[in-house]
């Protein structure tokens, strides 16, 4: 009977050591890797940690190009950026920026909920991805659906510009950059302020000084690359102004210059241009090559473009059309005559060889049995090499455009809204050309190709993957307690 006890309270003893203690050590086990498996999870969440761009050409890491001019940056800008989530590449991108320069950049994710008077402010909505670059006196707004990623022409390949578009975006806010003046010359029925609003409005946004000036009532003294402006006059220049001009032009100023179709002669403005060689001839260029009329409108139309010209290459490899409307055409001489002016010549827009070119459209037959078929140049840019008093040389640029539309806050016909500033890249085309004539140099050209990035999971994978991650801990966990069971019972 004793020894029946015994056996009893040693298979009892023996149970209780076996199973029981190895139980509880194995719900113990588990309760422990699932807590340690939350802990890690919350962990993940609130900490930033690092990622590895692992995309062949380093679309989503800042460039070391960038992190040079980006640390010298002395102006203090913050970039709200709309539309992205919280953990997008793009964000981890902006972070980069801080980092380089912490004292004088910053980042916000806008959202309606963490600050709507400025979503308000920049008329922001559901839709928009928007970048917008601010400092205390002025922003500049990025649309990132069509400026971030490009389609080069040149090589028919996907390019990501991100980088490109806001290190420039910020070097173009920087006054450490230098503020460039741009005189916009009036007093002789030239476009109104308001009238190129959008055209002003972005210069601002690029850290120029523009001005509008009259030379019959003020001076001005032409500092390095500043830039001149004469939009589409209608009347004539008097003495004064033009020796004033030409004194500008002999210190090495630059001058953008467009011209609508006017019936006056403009024999002031017309010796200036003699200096480079060129003329506008009032009259009216007509595209007949379909492919690139604008609205069945052979008035209107995407014209060709330089490539090599740093004011259009980087439109042309983009494939983003201009519009040139009523535009007429340069006449330019020879380059034996140009020689001997000292001027180069660089033709940037022109037309198809099927264009033609008439003075008038008074009477549709007449002209078009007068008209001058062949490439019609619109916008030229050209280049007068001058000695000064003292003995140096200075080049003197002048951009020319035959028509003013171009920049022009008008609308394209009575029942459109659409501003011929605002189409295609009539806007940028203009701002490149100050930026060109005013030495604004320094931006950087970032493009990094597509043919390598990170995988983007869809919404099934993402599924799978964090079933895969919750599930195989489980799994372990519990082929831990059924191989304890079995070993147990095996003794």
């Amino acid at each position: 009977m004793d020894e029946n006890k015994m056996n009893k309270k040693s298979l009892k003893n023996r149970f209780k050591r076996n199973v029981l203690v190895n139980k509880v050590s194995t719900v113990l086990l588990i309760v422990f890797l699932v807590f340690l498996y939350i802990i890690i999870n919350l962990a993940c969440k609130v900490t930033d940690l690092p990622q590895f761009d692992l995309t062949k050409n380093k679309v989503y890491t800042l460039s070391n190009a960038s992190k040079e001019v980006i640390k010298n940056v002395k102006t203090k800008i913050n970039i709200a950026a709309y539309g992205f989530e919280a953990d997008s590449n793009f964000i981890r991108l902006l972070k980069e920026y801080v980092e380089v320069n912490p004292e004088y950049l910053s980042y916000e994710v806008l959202t309606e909920e963490s600050n709507n008077a400025k979503v308000q402010e920049y008329g922001l909505s559901q839709g928009y991805v928007r970048v917008v670059l601010e400092t205390e006196n002025m922003y500049k707004s990025i649309d990132a659906k069509t400026e971030f990623i490009v389609y080069d022409y040149n090589i028919g390949a996907v390019y990501d510009r991100t980088e490109q578009v806001i290190t420039n975006g910020i070097l173009g806010l920087d006054t450490n950059q230098g503020v460039k003046n741009v005189y916009f010359l009036t007093g002789h029925g030239e476009y109104e302020q308001e009238l190129i609003a959008t055209t002003v409005q972005s210069l601002y946004a690029e850290n120029f000084n523009p001005q509008f000036i009259n030379l019959s009532a003020q001076d001005i003294e032409v500092g390095n690359n500043d830039l001149l402006v004469i939009v589409s006059p209608s009347s004539d220049l008097n003495e004064m102004e033009l020796n004033k001009i030409q004194n500008m032009v002999n210190k090495g100023m630059n001058i953008i210059y467009t011209q609508d179709y006017i019936d006056t002669n403009l024999p002031n403005f017309k010796k200036l241009l003699d200096g480079y060689g060129v003329e506008v001839q009032s009259g009216y260029v007509i595209e007949n090559d379909m492919d690139y009329i604008f609205s069945d409108s052979s008035m209107f139309f995407m014209p060709q473009m330089s490539q090599t010209n740093p004011i259009t290459s980087e439109i042309y490899s983009d494939g983003y059309y201009m519009l040139i409307a009523q535009a007429g055409r340069l006449k330019i001489k020879e380059e034996a005559e140009l020689k001997n002016l000292n001027v180069t010549r660089d033709d940037i827009l022109y037309t198809t060889e099927e264009a033609i070119f008439t003075p008038t459209m008074d009477d549709i037959d007449l002209a078009t049995a007068s008209a001058e078929t062949g490439v019609a140049t619109i916008a030229s840019l050209l280049t007068k090499n001058i000695k000064t008093e003292d003995g140096k040389e200075v080049d003197s640029k002048l951009l020319i455009l035959s028509t003013g539309l171009t920049l022009a806050d008008l609308p394209l016909s009575s029942d459109s809204a659409t501003l011929f500033s605002n189409i295609g890249k009539n806007k940028d085309f203009m701002i490149n050309s100050i930026s060109e004539l005013t030495d604004k140099t320094n931006y950087l050209k970032i493009r990094k190709g597509m043919d390598s990035t990170t995988f983007q999971a869809t919404a099934k994978e993402s599924f799978i993957v964090l079933t895969i991650c919750l599930a195989m801990p489980l799994v372990i966990i519990i082929m831990g307690f059924v191989v304890s069971k079995v070993r147990n019972r095996r003794r």
